[in-house]
């Protein structure tokens, strides 16, 4: 897992100075590289700034080189990234005799080197210095804010549950600051206007757990992607430590529930880490209902509250569903391949829509239509197909799939509609041809209509079944069935 260290943004015309390469120095010394490697570290930054601004930012003279300062258990990490000529700077093919001399000084000096496009975004060059082996830098090592509860000690004051005020934002996040720092994944939950506006909106609505001072203790969030969608995902839970042990949770969840049942959703949506097993127990304990496993859905340096296994690598989730009162009605068609376990899944009350085989025949003629987006912040890539040609299909897919995984992306997503037979021959393609397996099912995810979801792991993170904890029969059941699916 790495560790940010630092950010520096530097003008191309002041590459140059000398202090810059000085401060980055002091900083590799301080995460423990060697001292016979330190001038490799000043050398390192001067050459590379040097062959950006001269081969990619040649032409801006307002160019800007940013620089990030990471450190991981065996590596000293600078990134630079730049918005530049398109491919004008590539440390493997030199352009004249000085990108030569360049790209054998960085083979010599690094210990491994990475070059990416990120599109409108830029460019990046990742270089990588070795740490010598029991390099601890307890200077830096120190956990961040997250605590756990024998650490900080229990409160002794009553708490109770109630919905979060527009009064009550800043308080919210001080209740997250003081639980993981600035570490949090959603930027916007440090902002109060942004949620305040978020809730008038009709996109969020907190449930908070205070104490008897009015301080908020603990949050479970409402979440929404449009104001009228008739399911919510609760999610940006957390608890302050020193409230641990009173399976708020699980009463904070539970407010939340009846909330969107008394608001005519027809439920709610959560993930839980499958790294340890207490969100799955409170999940159950609520009544929620497994639906899929998506395997590397959470980034290796998010922070969380609880111990957990695989840490250093992204997180499997176990994806919940707590039906309310509310129904509607659907007919489903199913994938002749995964008819079984959707059914097993649609079992509990609430989940009982019309489930079908459906018909064989092959994707439609013509060009697909296909739309992606990327989620910088979970490396994510997600997929909407609207149609699959038969002149394109496969070729759209991988072209997406490549580009996404040079832009970091280490997962790729995508859900399609479960109420048009003409989903199962496209399940079918993503599976046999594009390297998709199965995830899940979303219930009432794409306009009110339950869905399929597939995932395709763009890096391979070493995720095995030790990583998931599994807390039902089903939910193991349905854990053998998706690493199974994987291959």
């Amino acid at each position: 897992m790495c560790k940010f260290i630092t950010k520096i943004t530097v003008p191309r015309t002041l590459w140059g100075l000398k202090p810059l390469q000085g401060y980055i120095r002091e900083l590799a010394a301080i995460c423990g590289v060697a001292p016979e490697r330190l001038l490799h570290v000043e050398m390192l930054v001067e050459e590379l700034g040097v062959n950006i601004a001269r081969y990619s930012l040649r032409n801006d003279p307002e160019g800007q080189i940013e620089i990030t300062v990471l450190k991981e258990l065996s590596s000293f990490i600078l990134r630079f990234h730049y918005r530049g000529i398109p491919y004008g700077y590539d440390i493997d093919n030199p352009k004249d005799e000085l990108g030569r001399i360049s790209m054998d000084l960085i083979h010599g000096l690094s210990s491994a080197y990475s070059m990416h496009e990120d599109g409108k975004a830029g460019q990046t060059v990742e270089v990588k210095v070795a740490l010598p082996e029991n390099s601890l830098a307890p200077e830096l090592e120190r956990p961040g804010l997250l605590k756990t509860t024998e650490e900080v000690g229990l409160a002794t004051d009553e708490t109770y549950i109630r919905h979060i005020a527009d009064t009550d934002m800043k308080l919210l996040v001080q209740c997250l600051y003081s639980v993981f720092g600035y570490n949090y994944s959603a930027d916007y939950m440090y902002n109060p206007e942004a949620l305040v506006k978020r809730r008038a909106d009709g996109l969020y609505e907190g449930i908070v757990a205070v104490n008897s001072k009015e301080e908020v203790v603990g949050h479970v969030g409402l979440l929404k992607s449009k104001p009228d969608d008739c399911i919510c995902e609760c999610g940006q839970a957390f608890v302050m430590p020193q409230y641990g042990k009173r399976k708020l949770f699980t009463r904070l969840k539970q407010q939340l529930i009846d909330y969107a049942d008394e608001i005519g959703l027809m439920g709610v949506f959560s993930s839980a880490v499958t790294g340890h097993p207490f969100t799955q127990r409170g999940n159950l304990a609520l009544g929620c209902v497994e639906t899929g496993l998506e395997l590397g859905y959470i980034p290796a340096d998010v922070e969380s509250m609880i111990k957990r296994r695989g840490e250093g690598k992204r997180q499997p989730v176990m994806n919940f569903f707590k039906p309310t009162s509310h129904h509607r009605h659907q007919q489903l068609w199913l994938p002749a391949c995964h008819a079984d376990t959707i059914t097993e899944t649609n079992t509990p009350p609430g989940l009982e829509p019309d489930l079908l085989p459906a018909p064989e025949q092959g994707p439609g003629e013509g060009t697909s239509i296909i739309h992606s987006e990327v989620n910088n912040v979970w490396n994510q890539a997600h997929l909407s197909i609207g149609k699959a040609g038969t002149e394109d299909f496969v070729q759209r897919i991988e072209t997406i799939l490549m580009r996404s995984a040079s832009a970091g992306c280490a997962v790729c997503y995508v859900s399609l509609p479960l109420d048009r037979p003409e989903t199962a021959p496209i399940v079918d393609v993503l599976q046999q041809k594009c390297g998709f397996f199965y995830a899940g099912i979303m219930p009432y995810e794409l306009d009110g209509v339950d869905a399929i979801r597939l995932q395709c792991l763009l890096q391979q993170d070493a995720i095995t079944r030790d990583d998931v904890m599994a807390e039902s029969e089903w939910a193991q059941k349905l854990s053998d069935y998706i690493f199974e699916a994987r291959g």
